[in-house]
This record gives structure tokens, C-alpha cells and sequence, in this order.
């Protein structure tokens, strides 16, 4: 227990310990590319959007690069996981934002797989004198071998786009009121 402990929390600072290093590595000036973005939206001056943007990013390039490292894992330490260049808003946001519907996939597709295994499992083992369980176990062993990524991009280009039954993106329609209604969960269950 305490091996795994220790080389997951290795893993974990080799990853933070790398994301840093590769956005200090990153070409170009990102605080002069999200300024531009920033009074290009805002309609203000280019120092102010520039000011901002250093604030937001909590950047200060008059550091050493050590001192930058430390206050980056401070910061994570603390919770701190900076801000969405995408959506300009705290990451930890972004990520609560979107937890409520990664985890209703989570458990609707760990159901799913349990129900349908148990079934297949159960009548393999009731039709074991036939060559049921031999193509059960090739299945297995074929779907074990493709990466889930490359099923789950099949399954969007088959239903979403081949066969269009289902829709590609959101959580659900634009004209469904949210809550705890059965047109709305019907709508998620849909989507």
C-alpha cells in the first residue's frame, strides 16, 4: 500500500512537474495573444487588457523560473488550478460545471456494462455445451484489443452522423425547461 502510494504521488508531481515545463516551452507570448482577445471583447486599452491578463494568469515574468515552479505547486496544493484560456473563468469552475454530467455518463455506462455482462456471462454459463461461449470469449477479446476512444468515435459516426438517431452534442435540447420533470430526463436520457 505504501508503494502505491508513493509512485502515485511520484506520478502525480511528474505530470504537474511536466504540464509546467511545457507551458513555459510553448512558443509565442500568451499573455500578449489573450490580451488582444481580451480588448478585442472587452473595448478597452491594450495595457489594460495586458494587466488583466497578468492577473488572471498570475503571471510574473521577473521571477526566477524556480520561484515560479514552487508558487505553481503552492497553488495547486491550495486548489488553485489557474484559469480556462478557453472560458476565462477558475478551471476549478469549468470542472464543476461539467462533473454532474461526466459522472450521470460514468454510472449510466458502468450500469450498462454490468447489466449486459452479468446477462451475456449467465448465458454463457447456461448454454456451455454449445459454441456460445466461445464467440462470447472472442468478443471479449476483440473489444479488449480497440482502445475505448476509438469505439466511442465509431459509435458518434454511426448514431450521430451514419444513422442519426441520437444527437452528437449537448446534455439536452435547448427547449426543454430544466429540472426534475419527465420531459427533462427523458430529454438527458436522449442526449
Amino acid at each position: 500500500m505504501k508503494r502505491l502510494l508513493r509512485n502515485s504521488l511520484l506520478t502525480l508531481w511528474a505530470a504537474t512537474t511536466l504540464t509546467f515545463i511545457l507551458i513555459r516551452q510553448m512558443p509565442g507570448d500568451i499573455v500578449y495573444q489573450w490580451a488582444l482577445q481580451l480588448q478585442a471583447m472587452q473595448g478597452i486599452d491594450f495595457q489594460q487588457a495586458e494587466a488583466q491578463v497578468k492577473v488572471m494568469l498570475n503571471y510574473q515574468p521577473g521571477q526566477t523560473i524556480w520561484t515560479q515552479y514552487f508558487s505553481y505547486l503552492g497553488g495547486l496544493l491550495q486548489g488553485n488550478l489557474g484559469t480556462s484560456l478557453v472560458y476565462q473563468i477558475p478551471v476549478w469552475k469549468v470542472i464543476a460545471l461539467a462533473l454532474p454530467w461526466t459522472l450521470i455518463i460514468a454510472f449510466g455506462a458502468v450500469s450498462l456494462s454490468f447489466v449486459v455482462g452479468t446477462s451475456l456471462g449467465l448465458l454463457a454459463a447456461w448454454k456451455r455445451q454449445t459454441r456460445l461461449p466461445d464467440l462470447l470469449r472472442l468478443y471479449a477479446t476483440v473489444s479488449q484489443a480497440i482502445p475505448d476512444f476509438l469505439v466511442g468515435l465509431l459509435l458518434v459516426a454511426l448514431f450521430g452522423i451514419k444513422i442519426p438517431i441520437f444527437p452528437m452534442r449537448g446534455a439536452y435540447s435547448t427547449f426543454v425547461e430544466p429540472g426534475l420533470n419527465p420531459a427533462f430526463l427523458a430529454d438527458v436520457a436522449y442526449h
